[in-house]
């Protein structure tokens, strides 16, 4: 898996997830903590949290460009 930060980048530099965020996370794997399962990632981890974070914005974006529509 293709990591989203480097090693030196500070932790706290993603924000928080927004209301949206979360619900599109409830929605799809019922909470952050099966979401991060499901990366391979650890919910106890601020690295893994973060780069959840990252990952689920960036699964949110693509989403939002397949339901465009262009007539």
């Amino acid at each position: 898996m293709q990591a989203y930060y480097s090693a030196g980048d500070s932790v706290n530099r993603c924000p928080p997830y927004t209301a949206a965020e979360k619900q599109w996370i409830k929605d799809r794997w019922g909470s952050e903590y099966y979401f991060l399962q499901y990366l391979h990632l650890s919910i106890g981890r601020d690295e893994d949290r973060e780069e959840g974070r990252l990952i689920a914005r960036d699964m949110i974006r693509q989403a939002s460009r397949r339901q465009v529509v262009v007539c």
